[in-house]
């Protein structure tokens, strides 16, 4: 697994097969959400997630899947006309899984 810098962005590389993180659209997020719901996919993006280190593993963790920009559109609740994170429900359990294990 590496990282590969880009700009301010960086894209998350594993095993040779680019998964696509951070996500940079609300269709990405749509998507990745709909993905996890493969039980191969989440185990696969649960244990890569368990690699990344950081002071704060639900910032870090977050911040390697969605892309600052896009995240500036999401809160937890959808106040203030942004689209409510608590709504993906696999992206949510995906967190609280990477962080109980």
């Amino acid at each position: 697994m590496f990282q590969q810098q880009m700009g301010s962005e960086v894209t998350i590389i594993s095993d040779g097969n680019n998964l696509g993180l951070p996500l940079k659209s609300a269709g990405d997020v749509t998507a990745f959400n709909t993905q996890l719901e493969d039980a191969n996919e989440f185990a696969k993006t649960c244990g890569f997630l368990q690699t990344i280190g950081g002071k704060d593993v639900q910032d870090t963790t977050i911040s390697c899947i969605i892309s600052n920009n896009l995240a500036l559109n999401y809160n937890c609740a959808g106040q203030n006309n942004k689209t409510p994170f608590s709504n993906l429900k696999n992206v949510l359990k995906l967190l609280t899984g990477k962080v109980k294990l």
